[in-house]
């Protein structure tokens, strides 16, 4: 139920680096993609056995990951699953900003007379790694939370208009939904000249598209 689309991005970060300590940086930066996803993959997971739905597999895959249930979870458990990953991937995130408050910086100069304290534009590898996490995981709870399929937020909005509505016809809503965030990815993509924002757009709205033709 993740996606991050680890290839593309960590491609991209690999494609811009070119001396040593970038390339360490950017292999600590797969790592730690590697890391948020499986996270977020095995609080799915939790979840689902903690309500009684027996997990298959948990997948990482060129374009994320996602975790495979024997059964169909019901509305409400298959919410609590999909809120689970982004949860995880948050919960990490404000424990690494926490740490990265209280983090000493073994590089940062003190001003005197403004007393304070300027950080380096290029932080030591471990504020490097703490402050990569950190964003990292706040991207992909925060992205994940979109309220449209094939996105977490997606099948939690999806629960919520069943509640009102048929489930046939909440899914059919909630997958428009990750066609207009897809859409709007693209749009802002193109604004800003950025490869892999246009790519996760296509990716979201071409499932989101699979979704909605599933349902007809």
């Amino acid at each position: 139920m993740s996606a991050l689309y680890l290839g593309p991005l960590l491609l991209l970060v690999a494609l811009h680096q070119s001396s040593g300590v970038d390339l360490l940086r950017a292999l600590i930066f797969v790592a730690l993609a590697v890391g948020s996803v499986l996270a977020h993959e095995l609080a799915h997971a939790l979840t689902a056995r903690a309500l009684g739905v027996p997990v298959r597999h948990i997948a990482l895959t060129w374009f994320g990951g996602y975790a495979s249930f024997w059964v169909q979870p019901t509305r409400w458990r298959d919410a609590a699953i999909a809120f689970a990953g982004p949860a995880a991937n948050l919960l990490i995130a404000s424990i690494l900003f926490a740490i990265l408050a209280v983090l000493p910086s073994q590089d940062a100069t003190w001003i005197e007379g403004a007393d304070i304290y300027v950080r380096p534009h290029n932080p030591n590898l471990i504020e490097y790694a703490v402050r990569a996490g950190a964003f990292l995981n706040l991207a992909l709870g925060l992205f994940n939370l979109l309220p449209g399929l094939p996105l977490d937020g997606g099948h939690i909005l999806r629960t919520v208009l069943s509640t009102r509505m048929s489930l046939g016809r909440a899914g059919w809503i909630a997958a428009w939904a990750g066609i207009v965030i897809g859409v709007v990815a693209i749009a802002y993509a193109i604004w800003v000249e950025s490869f892999a924002i246009l790519f996760v757009g296509l990716f979201v709205a071409g499932s989101a598209w699979g979704e909605r033709r599933a349902m007809r």
